[in-house]
């Protein structure tokens, strides 16, 4: 299991503690234009409509048995390439990256990287919230051990939850 809880606290300019959610802001210029309410009702809103889904994964239903805390990690450009990079081998940053927990309350980290998700939404034709929102949602999956890269059943799965809990929250913001 990879965490990337402990480097966070080290290099960390700003962190909140709001409900459920925690949230870090590496950097000062880093900053989601998403209200800290609006993260915990997406939160909400996520669980109540995984709690619908009748074909949930077992550890998922496990887990959204009992509200757990999820860390929310945002990062620049630099600092997403470097972490893609030394977890993925990848050289380039990514949207978001989900680490899983290292205590027991918390589903895990996810960590997103602003300018990329920035990028994506112009691309997307979609405001910077709603694709927010989207990665909210699919790295949350993530941490239930929804893996869209292990086979094409899996992914469609996946894509399927995915969509329908960002609809469910589209709607309902």
């Amino acid at each position: 299991l990879l965490s990337f809880k402990n480097e966070v606290k080290m290099v960390s300019t700003k962190v909140q503690i709001i409900s459920l959610v925690q949230i870090i802001s590496l950097g000062p210029k880093i900053y989601t234009r998403v209200a800290k309410s609006q993260w915990i009702k997406w939160y909400d809103q996520i669980i109540k409509e995984l709690r619908k889904e009748k074909k949930l994964k077992n550890k998922a239903k496990k887990i959204l048995i009992k509200k757990l805390t999820i860390t929310l990690v945002f990062v620049d450009m630099k600092k997403g390439q470097m972490l893609n990079s030394q977890f993925r081998s990848k050289r380039v940053p990514t949207d978001v990256l989900s680490f899983s927990p290292t205590e027991r309350e918390s589903l895990g980290e996810l960590v997103f990287c602003v300018p990329v998700i920035q990028r994506k939404a112009r691309e997307h034709k979609i405001s910077f919230r709603d694709e927010m929102l989207y990665l909210f949602i699919h790295g949350g999956l993530h941490l239930l051990s929804y893996d869209h890269e292990l086979n094409d059943s899996e992914a469609q799965e996946m894509y399927r939850i995915q969509d329908k809990a960002y609809e469910h929250c589209l709607i309902n913001h």
